[in-house]
């Protein structure tokens, strides 16, 4: 369920202006710290460190960088490798929000995520914990 929508029609900042994902967090009432952007090019990964979330890259055909993660990524999905619920696939709603957790977790295995610590990309660690195995909310910016 999304419970925002937003596209670049709706900021008067482009990215990498980080204003679309600072509203969107705005809008769901949720502290950087418990929101992770997923993105494919690194003016999307500028936005995301800009407002302070975590960045998970999931490269195109398009994407304009090979090493993401010097940029500051908190993981690169394999192009191969999707997000998702299927048995295939290497990140999982429930796998970036386990239930109880202070923050988002970026460990997928399979190389994905681990050695990436808290302190990456200048994220905040969160202050409570998640009341749920996975977000209620998933907030979706359309390129802009």
């Amino acid at each position: 369920r999304l419970d925002v929508f937003m596209a670049g029609d709706d900021v008067t900042k482009k990215k990498p202006d980080p204003l679309i994902y600072n509203l969107a967090r705005e809008k769901v009432g949720l502290p950087s710290s418990k929101c992770v952007v997923i993105e494919d090019s690194l003016v999307g990964l500028r936005a995301a460190m800009g407002a302070n979330m975590p960045c998970v890259i999931t490269p195109c055909p398009s994407s304009d960088v090979p090493e993401f993660r010097a940029h500051g990524a908190r993981a690169v999905m394999d192009v191969n490798v999707g997000l998702g619920d299927g048995a295939g696939a290497a990140v999982t709603l429930a796998k970036l929000f386990p239930a109880n957790a202070a923050e988002p977790n970026f460990d997928f295995g399979g190389g994905y995520g681990a050695g990436y610590g808290s302190s990456s990309g200048g994220v905040a660690g969160g202050a409570g914990s998640y009341s749920v195995s996975a977000p209620e909310r998933v907030t979706r910016g359309a390129d802009g």
